[in-house]
């Protein structure tokens, strides 16, 4: 029998002693993913570049990542073995502009990882 909604996550008993390993899966029929990322604008420039590469991901750990990385947003909709990652000046911000009841909502379906601020 297929899992539907909540069924897809798993207990938290089945999770017990267990790694989950948080990656970027590449799109069917591909062995890369695309990477962005932000670099220095150009001396006296404010505004960073932004830059992309493509990567190669081994075909035989593809199927070891238990929850696919994508961009945080509380109106898109996402799978719910997908997680994002924010720093916690982000959910501050969120916090003030969503009530609170409504993160707490979003957050029972799905997952966020909350790193700390850089001072």
């Amino acid at each position: 029998m297929a899992k539907t909604g909540m069924q897809l996550y798993p207990s938290p008993e089945e999770l017990q002693h267990k790694f989950i390993i948080k990656g970027k899966k590449p799109p069917m029929g591909s062995d890369e993913i695309a990477l962005a990322y932000q670099k220095a604008g150009p001396e006296g420039s404010k505004a960073p570049r932004k830059k992309e590469h493509k990567v190669k991901v081994s075909k035989n750990l593809t199927p070891l990542i238990g929850m696919d990385g994508c961009k945080f947003s509380m109106t898109e909709d996402r799978t719910p073995m997908s997680i994002s990652s924010v720093n916690s000046k982000k959910l501050k911000k969120l916090a003030k502009e969503h009530k609170p009841v409504n993160l707490i909502n979003y957050h029972k379906f799905h997952f966020t990882r909350i790193y700390p601020h850089a001072l």
